[in-house]
């Protein structure tokens, strides 16, 4: 490999890595809580009717400004959202308010789940993988398939649960 190889080779990682990982403030002026479509029909129909592509972004392109429909971080509500479609990782996806952005909830491995997704999936392709938007109550997160209570901070999910799940983790 020459020099002029791995500077393109280097460059291509850069843009990569940087458009992953980007911020999309567009994202923030499509959101709406609301229940996930539960068919591959009702999910296309939210999404036609959100329409997404039409959209003004600078994030992506603009078919790949797609429709999502994913639960928050603690897995509590769910929230509707256009935003630059990426694979994930075997996670269930997670919209990222500070970020503005899906990434995988690794607190979510969606590859235990009874209805399991492959290790890597698109992100808008989650309706196939209705775990990952099935809501549980904040104090059955520990129950949900795929859960892992090893992974949460004590401190965040005694905050989240009260009083009583802080002592049960002997913080």
């Amino acid at each position: 490999m020459d020099t002029l190889d791995l500077f393109l080779l280097v460059l291509l990682l850069e843009t990569i890595s940087t458009t992953a990982f980007q911020n999309c403030p567009a994202t923030k002026i499509t959101l709406s809580f609301t229940k996930c479509p539960s068919t591959e029909k009702s999910w296309m129909e939210a999404a036609e009717r959100k329409n997404c592509s039409s959209i003004p972004q600078n994030c992506t392109s603009p078919e790949n400004f797609r429709y999502h429909c994913v639960a928050n971080a603690f897995m509590n509500q769910t929230i509707e959202v256009c935003a630059p479609g990426l694979y994930l990782l075997g996670f269930c996806p997670e919209y990222n308010f500070q970020g503005e952005r899906i990434q995988d909830n690794y607190n979510a491995d969606c590859k235990n789940f009874s209805m399991p997704c492959p290790s890597r999936y698109k992100s808008w392709m989650s309706f196939k993988y209705p775990g990952c938007v099935s809501l549980r109550k904040l104090n059955d997160r520990s129950q949900a398939p795929g859960f892992h209570k090893s992974n949460v901070n004590k401190t965040a999910l005694a905050i989240d649960v009260g009083m009583q799940e802080e002592k049960e983790l002997g913080s």
